[in-house]
């Protein structure tokens, strides 16, 4: 029997490529949840860490009624949940939007509440350790909403990945905005140098970012304004180099 692989879709709604059907294996985890995209994405990061990735397949009610699909457990719901030092848990059910903002913090625990309905009813909540989730599914620029895990072993490029892929909404291109690749390419760049800001400290996310919007804007113009030739960037005269550009 086969169905459809689970993943999460992009926040800019991009087609990521034709769906596939895969075999179902006998542990297999349905997937039904009612829930923002960025929370969607933080559960699938979550799950994959966990190893729990390749188990999760898009539930299809037109397979309802068949014995091999019944017995499937299915996720119904996932809430977020963490806390700080000795704090009690706070917790946002990923269903509903919070009623005021939720400030972004590193908190010591973070992980997500599964909510799982079975054959024989109602399952133990699950739970799975997450590095990254948004606090407030509904704010164009999430930085002060990102529940970022202690200890947290992602880049700043994982980062600004996971935050465009589960947040970017682009508008439409009209004579008021840029074209959606425009608007993405500025999302991404203010989002690497937050992510930068967040796991870096402090010379080093400077650095960091310099290096990063060198690479990305000055070195198609660098290698044309001075063909075979290496410019240096620091950030003060007499240190070591943030970013070599020259011909490649």
């Amino acid at each position: 029997m086969t169905l459809l692989p689970w993943r999460p879709r992009a926040a800019d709604g991009e087609p990521t490529g034709p769906a596939e059907h895969a075999v179902v294996p006998d542990n297999a985890l349905l997937v039904d949840i009612d829930a923002a995209t960025c929370d969607l994405h933080a559960f699938f990061r979550a799950a994959d860490r966990a190893r729990l990735g390749t188990r999760l397949f898009e539930a299809n009610p037109l397979h309802e009624g068949e014995d091999w699909y019944d017995r499937l457990p299915v996720i119904t719901g996932i809430s977020l949940q963490w806390r700080e030092g000795r704090d009690r848990w706070r917790e946002r059910r990923c269903n509903e939007t919070p009623k005021t903002p939720i400030r972004g913090c590193r908190p010591e625990v973070l992980r997500i509440e599964m909510q799982i309905r079975s054959k024989r009813g109602t399952e133990p909540k699950l739970y799975l350790p997450a590095d990254v989730a948004i606090a407030n599914p509904d704010e164009e620029w999430p930085e002060n909403g990102i529940l970022l895990a202690t200890g947290a072993k992602l880049t700043p490029d994982e980062l600004a990945a996971f935050l465009t892929n589960a947040c970017h909404t682009p508008a439409e291109p009209s004579a008021e905005t840029d074209s959606r690749r425009r608007q993405q390419d500025e999302f991404l760049d203010r989002h690497f140098a937050c992510a930068c800001r967040l796991l870096l400290p402090s010379d080093d996310a400077a650095r960091r970012t310099i290096e990063y919007l060198a690479q990305r804007h000055l070195a198609a113009e660098a290698r044309a304004a001075a063909p075979g030739r290496t410019i240096t960037i620091t950030l003060r005269p007499g240190t070591a180099p943030t970013a070599l550009l020259g011909s490649r």
